[in-house]
């Protein structure tokens, strides 16, 4: 694919996602997964989950697992049923109201919004390559790979690197729309 076709398949992604509807379905879709993935998983304790899924280290994975038990690490396996899809309910809630907030803006700069429309994408990406390396580690907890842990640890801290930065962006966007006035309707693009 040239860079050509590919940016105006991103350009056309970014014009449809960039729907109030869609960042309103998706919004409440992120909710409802986000608060079904923290009830499941509310037993775990929400400092082991981040650990376990950010350290690069074995000893602090196994011991994780070894506080958590069976019973524990069951509950964190039922957790994925619903983790599997929530990487791309918040990849294109987060890259939706991207594209809606900057609607109409100036088409200049078109290319650095289609990189920042992609981010969060990357995110859900990177969440799904982690929640597959974490099944099979799970898989096999008497010979966990260290290598396996650093891959996994070096994909969860990218993905939250790029959604906490297109939250930011976002967030940013919105502090700046306020201020100036400017409305939150679905404007023409130039």
């Amino acid at each position: 694919m040239s860079e050509s076709t590919s940016q105006n398949f991103l350009e056309r992604m970014y014009k449809k996602m960039g729907v109030a509807r869609t960042v309103v379905i998706f919004g409440l879709l992120f909710i409802i997964s986000q608060l079904s993935i923290a009830m499941i998983i509310s037993s775990l304790g929400p400092e082991n989950m981040l650990t376990l899924q950010t350290t690069f280290s074995k000893e602090v994975f196994k011991d994780i697992l070894e506080k958590w038990g069976s019973e524990g690490i069951q509950t964190y396996k039922k957790h994925f049923y619903i983790d599997f899809f929530h990487p791309f309910i918040y990849g294109i809630f987060l890259s939706s109201f991207f594209a809606f907030l900057t609607a109409g803006l100036r088409k200049k700069s078109l290319k650095l919004y289609l990189v920042v429309f992609l981010l969060p994408l990357i995110a859900g990406l990177c969440d799904i390559i982690e929640n597959t390396l974490h099944l099979i580690l799970l898989s096999n907890i008497d010979n966990l790979s260290e290598i396996m842990i650093w891959i996994s640890a070096a994909f969860c801290n990218l993905k939250w690197l790029l959604a906490f930065l297109s939250t930011g962006i976002i967030l940013f966007i919105i502090l700046l729309r306020v201020k100036s006035g400017a409305a939150f309707s679905e404007s023409k693009r130039e």
